[in-house]
């Protein structure tokens, strides 16, 4: 299994890191899996709010992405320089930093160490250009779109690939993914966990939009 694996790494930094900063992108908002999530309306052209015409705005504007891309598909590289949709989303990062230092694991295992170190080196640089997203604002977490900066997005994340054992929570707690004091009120509901703030104009407990990752959570 390694070196298809190793393949589809090598992918990822040839691809979708265009920038050359250490992240890497997604192309749309699926690729994540939070699908419609409210930190993707500004791009996407969605309104704030959640209402019935939320899945409707989200479907036309998938189908902007789908054109759009069309003419570059035997030419993926080409698709994030579009920068039609290219964002360099925290959890994204979190989860392919997690990656690389599994596969640096398994290059071990597997007796060859100096693929092993080269892997390490490259979770290493992932984690340090993660960090610096998750530092720019005390206490937040902000994606970027690539060269640029989206916004603090005061969803939920991913707390314990965010920040793995021995980094930034252990040196700077202050720095963690979310104030357990500060956000009670947005996070600690009668149904916790929601995927957005109650706080969040989108926040939408009652399903208006017809769509997922809006306020209802859900265990799978």
């Amino acid at each position: 299994m390694l070196p298809p694996i190793r393949r589809f790494f090598r992918w990822l930094k040839a691809v979708r890191d265009p920038d050359d900063d250490g992240l890497v992108a997604i192309i749309q908002p699926d690729e994540s899996g939070l699908d419609a999530s409210p930190k993707y309306d500004a791009l996407m052209g969605i309104s704030p709010e959640s209402t019935e015409e939320t899945l409707p705005e989200l479907q036309r504007s998938m189908q902007r992405l789908y054109d759009a891309y069309a003419p570059y598909r035997s030419e993926p590289a080409r698709i994030p320089t579009l920068d039609v949709f290219t964002w360099e989303d925290v959890m994204v990062n979190a989860i392919y930093a997690d990656g690389l230092r599994c596969l640096a694991k398994l290059m071990a295992i597997a007796g060859d160490p100096p693929t092993r170190r080269r892997v390490r080196r490259a979770a290493t640089r992932v984690r340090h250009a993660r960090d610096q997203m998750l530092g720019r604002r005390r206490g937040g977490l902000w994606t970027l779109r690539v060269g640029r900066e989206a916004g603090p997005n005061p969803h939920v994340q991913l707390p314990l690939s965010a920040h793995p054992r021995g980094s930034r929570t252990r040196e700077r707690p202050n720095d963690s993914w979310m104030s357990i004091s500060s956000t009670r009120r947005e996070f600690w509901l009668p149904y916790p966990i929601p995927s957005v703030a109650a706080s969040e104009r989108a926040f939408d407990p009652g399903w208006r939009a017809k769509t997922t990752w809006r306020g209802p959570t859900w265990i799978t």
